[in-house]
């Protein structure tokens, strides 16, 4: 009936209560590991970046903070710093521990799939939208890979969500959409040790010179004039229907000035594309 029996107890040994003497030792042991490798960082992450912070760091300067600086560096170097008039989008590295603490905070709760369930399908998406307006990386094509992966995130949240409710879905559109992270880092590791391999770098080099060749070669066309007839004006490609503008010269000689000077009492016509 939804009522609360009995105390709060672990959920693979029922028998053992939470934070009791047995399970003291590992509840320290997972907060400590909680705080040094998620929550401090993340903290650090979103505080690197404002002056305030770095204003204090100043203060102190018997202590030298390189070793932060390289932390930070590691993990924000890969974002726009604001320097080129664009938005600093350093924060951005923070993002992803707090999303992951938010996400595993939400599943594990025992309403997840009652109550909680907006909260894990809106939560990517709206993070996937914040990358796609933002673009936070220099690469953009890292930004276009991080709004996918949320993305596809949020669809398969969505998936098992619906599955768990009892209503009938196709599974392998789960599986469908929770492999696409996995090839692509199948692809990218893949990537890294062809890229250190001469033959591969030799034939990525001649395929950038192809390519470049190649764009070359229609900008030359293009210069030349090297176009089909279909980009051409109709009373150029048939001059035959259509009357010349202006009268024509018996005299095939080399004609001087005066000839261009029009006679009294008689209309001048400009020739099509004439100067």
């Amino acid at each position: 009936r939804g009522e609360r029996v009995g105390p709060v107890v672990l959920y693979f040994d029922a028998s053992i209560e939470y934070f009791s003497r047995q399970h003291l030792p590992f509840a320290v042991l997972a907060i400590c590991i909680l705080l040094i490798l998620a929550v401090f960082p993340m903290i650090l992450l979103f505080l690197y970046p404002m002056r305030s912070f770095q204003r204090c760091l100043g203060y102190s300067t018997r202590i030298r903070w390189q070793f932060l600086h390289t932390f930070a560096d590691a993990f924000q170097g890969c974002y726009k710093n604001g320097i080129s008039g664009a938005h600093d989008c350093r924060y951005f590295a923070g993002l992803y521990l707090f999303v992951r603490i938010i996400l595993l905070g939400t599943f594990s709760s025992p309403m997840v799939f009652t109550r909680t369930w907006l909260l894990t399908i809106t939560f990517p998406v709206v993070v996937s939208l914040l990358f796609a307006y933002f673009r936070p990386y220099t690469n953009n094509i890292f930004n276009i890979i991080d709004s996918a992966v949320f993305a596809s995130l949020a669809l398969g949240i969505y998936i098992i969500t619906y599955a768990m409710s009892g209503k009938p879905f196709p599974i392998q559109l789960f599986f469908l959409v929770a492999i696409i992270p996995v090839l692509y880092f199948i692809l990218f590791i893949l990537y890294k040790i062809l890229s250190r391999m001469a033959l591969f770098q030799t034939c990525c080099s001649r395929i950038r010179g192809w390519l470049q060749a190649r764009k070359k070669n229609q900008h030359l066309h293009i210069e030349r004039g090297d176009n089909n007839e279909e980009d051409l004006p109709d009373r150029i490609v048939n001059p035959h229907l259509y009357q010349p503008l202006l009268p024509s010269t018996n005299s095939g000689d080399e004609y001087s000035q005066s000839d261009h000077q029009p006679k009294a009492g008689v209309n001048s016509l400009v020739a099509y594309g004439s100067m």
